[in-house]
């Protein structure tokens, strides 16, 4: 409101203030410059309050710090940014006050406010970054199903001999069925993991996953963009996303993936429209950059996985390896004794 607006330009006028924190819309407010903003509601980018931030420190003296996707610390002269956001803490509420507070807590102990309030960022976004990876669903063994390569048996089959082999997630992909019986047999292998708590991903198909009562959807490059997944199925619903790349997988932490499936780690023939493998070096140049769940797919079998986690996947994401094995529920259990063993070295 105005005179909430006001009453802060006031104290800033009259108190020695060592720094200012707000949202981008909240400082474009409070510097008079053009904003529309009720409340602690953040309808301007971080970078369009950038320049405001700096004219805005000069004016009073004194550090802004604007949070959001990104978190831009300025005393009018040096510019300091980082990604530290999250897509999804805009629904958090209480994410600002908290930012605030820990600032309070590093300037006590620092003389430097542009270094304290940078470095209070950082640690507020390193937490956030552990939150998300830790909360996730277990991603330890990740199946992909494949109706092609399952020996004549069926889908439900394969994951019921899969799960009780210690699979942790299911991914339903089925390119060539009708929408509707993509429908039933995802409700139908819903109906059988619900009570083992082990979540459903339906592969590409967001209208699917709604209709079926999924719990996750894993969206290619060319599939649905992430927002527009977003924006249908909210923000509890899993979304993952293909990574090809170092840029892809940064792009999809910033616009808010609950993990990401680095693609394709070695040759496979599960799957010929890829990019050529990324290797162990790509998952380690990831995961120095990412924060997110990884799970790496493509090659994967019971003699690569431990250099695989030990790179830095969180999970091993199999499509031959259980489906096309004589036994899916024996395969499982040795490929999940292997992870659960790479585990306990780390």
């Amino acid at each position: 409101t105005r005179l909430r607006t006001e009453s802060c330009r006031r104290i800033l006028e009259e108190v020695n203030i060592s720094l200012v924190r707000g949202n981008a819309s909240e400082i474009l407010a409070l510097a008079d410059a053009d904003s529309t903003t009720k409340g602690v509601d953040a309808s301007h980018s971080v970078e369009q309050a950038a320049e405001t931030a700096k004219e805005l420190a000069k004016q009073y003296s004194t550090a802004v710090a604007i949070t959001g996707k990104i978190d831009i610390v300025t005393n009018g002269f040096l510019l300091q940014s980082a990604a530290n956001g999250h897509a999804l803490m805009p629904r958090v509420t209480g994410t600002g006050c908290t930012a605030t507070a820990i600032i309070g807590a590093f300037a006590a102990v620092s003389k430097d406010i542009l270094s304290a309030a940078t470095s209070a960022l950082s640690f507020l976004g390193r937490t956030r970054q552990k939150f998300m990876r830790t909360c996730s669903p277990d991603f330890s063994l990740y199946l992909v199903t494949d109706q092609r390569l399952s020996l004549g048996r069926s889908t439900e089959e394969v994951v019921q001999e899969a799960v009780a082999g210690g699979v942790s997630c299911v991914q339903l992909r089925e390119k060539h069925l009708p929408t509707r019986a993509f429908i039933e047999r995802a409700r139908s292998l819903c109906a059988f993991l619900r009570g083992r708590n082990i979540p459903l991903i339906i592969n590409d198909r967001v209208d699917v996953a709604l209709a079926s009562g999924a719990q996750g959807v894993h969206l290619g490059q060319k599939d649905m963009h992430i927002s527009d997944a977003r924006s249908l199925l909210g923000p509890s619903f899993l979304i993952g996303i293909s990574a090809e790349c170092l840029e892809d997988a940064i792009e999809a932490w910033q616009n808010g993936a609950d993990y990401i499936g680095i693609s394709p780690v070695f040759a496979t023939k599960s799957k010929t429209d890829t990019a050529p493998p990324l290797g162990l070096d790509g998952i380690r140049a990831i995961r120095q950059r990412v924060e997110l769940p990884l799970v790496a797919i493509g090659g994967i079998n019971g003699e690569n996985v431990n250099c695989v986690l030990a790179a830095g996947a969180d999970g091993v994401a199999v499509v031959s390896a259980i489906v096309s094995a004589p036994s899916p529920a024996e395969s499982a259990k040795q490929l999940r004794e292997k992870i659960d063993k790479a585990r306990q070295k780390k």
